[in-house]
């Protein structure tokens, strides 16, 4: 509703990252296993569901053969929950973009949020994070950029080979990163928006005083 009332209100950043402690940090986990989405699948298909313990949900799920069903289950659940947003959002502002982080993405980004939030009015933004800085603290910029166009490269390329609708790929920029020094992101920048779509900006800082 605000963004049908306001034209710089063109979509909303929606960040994925697991910023939980420990090794496994990074992208969150592909399927869930938490026990509403096993008491839906189990009720959906008849399935008289035992009480398991989180680890041991995978393994019996493998060991009934339901594993696949269950995959399939649940990339449904998401796509429809997706839909529905989408759908929710067109009645006011159909030209409202998902910009989704971190690019190219997990399996709940690229088989539920690729094909449904993506319109023709309103092409998914996938915000790359890979691009940051140099990807060595002494490389110089004209390596330093060659290896990082490289690599976003084959994350973009990846990327558009997805089944989906229309997407725009974007490489981001992060000030306070070591190696990212305001001629290198200038520079980073250009390629970013040279390669692919443009370029989004991770504004960390600076802090400023005074």
């Amino acid at each position: 509703r605000i963004a049908a009332a306001d034209s710089t209100l063109i979509g909303v950043f929606l960040a994925y990252e697991n910023y939980a402690p420990g090794p496994s940090g990074g992208n969150l986990y592909e399927l869930s296993y938490d026990e509403q989405i096993l008491r839906q699948f189990a009720a959906a298909r008849g399935v008289q569901l035992p009480a398991l313990a989180p680890p041991d949900r995978k393994p019996w799920l493998e060991a009934e053969g339901l594993h696949e069903d269950f995959t399939r289950f649940q990339l449904d659940h998401w796509r429809r929950r997706c839909r529905a947003l989408r759908e929710a959002v067109d009645q006011f502002a159909p030209g409202f973009q998902f910009c989704i982080y971190p690019a190219p993405g997990t399996l709940f980004m690229t088989a539920a949020t690729y094909p449904e939030w993506a319109t023709a009015a309103a092409p998914l933004i996938l915000a790359d994070a890979s691009i940051y800085g140099r990807p060595g603290l002494w490389a110089g910029h004209a390596e330093a950029l060659e290896a990082n166009r490289q690599l976003l490269a084959q994350r973009r390329a990846w990327a558009l080979a997805q089944p989906g609708g229309p997407c725009m790929y974007a490489g981001g920029l992060d000030p306070v990163v070591g190696g990212a020094d305001p001629e290198f992101c200038g520079r980073n920048a250009a390629m970013s928006a040279h390669l692919a779509d443009g370029y989004w900006v991770f504004y960390e800082g600076p802090i400023y005083t005074g």
